[in-house]
């Protein structure tokens, strides 16, 4: 689809009955999108315009380009009294400002009043407030988002993992968002042949706190001590015992031998 843009400028030169008269002043076009620019022209009928150009200022070096027709990229066509400019597949290179002439005699140039339209050819971008990684329960907007407003209205439509969602609206509203809204998000404008943005991913986290936890493993390592108290022992040693034993010998001897005299 080729669309076109009007905004009213107009030169007039009253002595020679030349006019040029552009209907385009800025241009905010999609990229890969077709355009069509187009001014009109008037001129004595028994002089018709030698020739009929378009020019790419560049402002940079102070410059003037001259466009030729290009296959598949830039093509001019006439009607009654009128010059059209059409791009196809629109580029960024392609943004810039360009002029209408029409050459009346001896190299003498006429055009608008205000010569240059301004032709910028932007993109669209998925844009995701507050942030792209947001808490369940958080409000999120995100928005199908261009470097400029477009000329002409459009048509957006919403796709989640590159499957389409039931909304045609320039702004995607989630009020609460959950972990089921996580996931790849893109939008195309229906209106400029479906183009579509690059993929922007939302990520949601739980808003529940995290319990600390432990490993088995370590928990199995893990001994603690008994508060139970302890019974004192007595310990003795081989040596302890042979002493005791001779010491009861001794004695027993002793006492048969008082036996033995007193029985005497």
């Amino acid at each position: 689809t080729i669309n076109s843009h009007f905004f009213y400028i107009s030169g007039f030169d009253n002595s020679s009955c030349w006019t040029v008269t552009c209907f385009q002043k800025r241009i905010c076009a999609l990229k890969g999108s077709s355009l069509n620019i187009y001014c009109k022209y008037s001129h004595p009928h028994d002089q018709p315009p030698k020739s009929k150009l378009w020019f790419k200022i560049n402002r940079n070096i102070n410059q003037e380009e001259q466009l030729k027709e290009k296959k598949n990229k830039v093509t001019f066509y006439e009607s009654p009294n009128q010059h059209n400019l059409t791009f196809e597949k629109l580029s960024k290179s392609d943004s810039g400002e360009y002029v209408f002439r029409i050459e009346r005699n001896s190299r003498e140039w006429k055009e608008s009043t205000f010569p240059e339209v301004t032709l910028i050819v932007t993109d669209l971008r998925v844009k995701i407030r507050p942030s792209a990684e947001v808490t369940e329960g958080q409000k999120v907007t995100l928005t199908c988002s261009t470097s400029c407003p477009l000329t002409q209205n459009s048509n957006f439509r919403w796709y989640l993992n590159h499957q389409p969602l039931k909304l045609e609206n320039k702004h995607l509203v989630i009020d609460a968002v959950t972990s089921q809204d996580a996931g790849n998000y893109s939008c195309v404008d229906k209106t400029k042949g479906n183009f579509m943005s690059p993929v922007k991913t939302l990520i949601v986290t739980s808003a529940r706190p995290k319990t600390l936890t432990f490993p088995s493993a370590t928990l199995k390592n893990l001994t603690f001590p008994s508060p139970s108290l302890k019974t004192p022992t007595v310990t003795s040693s081989p040596t302890t015992w042979k002493a005791v034993a001779g010491v009861s010998t001794i004695v027993i001897i002793l006492i048969c031998l008082t036996v033995f005299l007193w029985i005497r």
